[in-house]
């Protein structure tokens, strides 16, 4: 068995974005090859799947797999408009609430 930090699935996601220019639909087959593979193991893979699920709506992966993971709280407080704007047209839960500057 392989274990998958949080951390390098976040890594991943930047690279394929940021050095292979992949856009969000080549991402999310890359990650769900990779979660289907029997001997790995995500971290948090509820989250990175939540994750993955969110890049079709336009959301940035760091900040869907953030919220995934605050499941528990009462809210998610941000200072992104953009993920506030996005929050709130699929109406994910937790809410999603801006911070004031």
């Amino acid at each position: 068995m392989c274990f998958v930090p949080i951390t390098v699935a976040l890594e991943l996601e930047w690279v394929l974005r940021g050095v292979y220019e992949l856009g969000p639909e080549q991402i999310a087959e890359s990650f769900n090859a990779l979660l289907g593979v029997r001997n790995l193991h995500f971290e948090q893979e509820a989250a990175v799947l939540e994750a993955v699920g969110l890049l079709a709506d336009g959301f940035d992966f760091a900040d869907v797999l953030h919220h995934a993971g605050a499941g528990s709280c009462d809210s998610l407080r941000t200072f992104d408009r953009k993920l506030l704007a996005l929050a709130a047209r699929v109406g994910l839960t937790p809410p999603v609430v801006l911070v004031d500057r």
